[in-house]
């Protein structure tokens, strides 16, 4: 893999093992896609599978913590 990359020019950026840091909004969003939707979810194909993988990166990729913080609020406050 190092190999190809170097042929290919891409220069490859690796941390400590095991160090979540390294990519925290990564690992973040892989955390919340994982619990959040995959082990809620059983899917049929590798097709369902991606079209979930996209529709969540577009969903969290769209919608902004401050956004997101106030339709829980309003939420709330319907239910109440």
């Amino acid at each position: 893999m190092a190999a190809l990359c170097e042929q290919l020019g891409i220069v490859r950026s690796m941390g400590e093992i095991g160090s979540c840091f390294d990519h925290a909004s990564a690992e973040g969003f892989w955390s919340i896609f994982t619990h959040e939707y995959f082990y809620r979810h059983v899917f049929a194909n590798m097709d369902e599978l991606r079209a979930g993988v996209a529709g969540c990166i577009n969903f969290h990729s769209n919608v902004s913590p401050v956004n997101y913080e106030t339709s829980l609020d309003s939420i709330a406050r319907i239910a109440t």
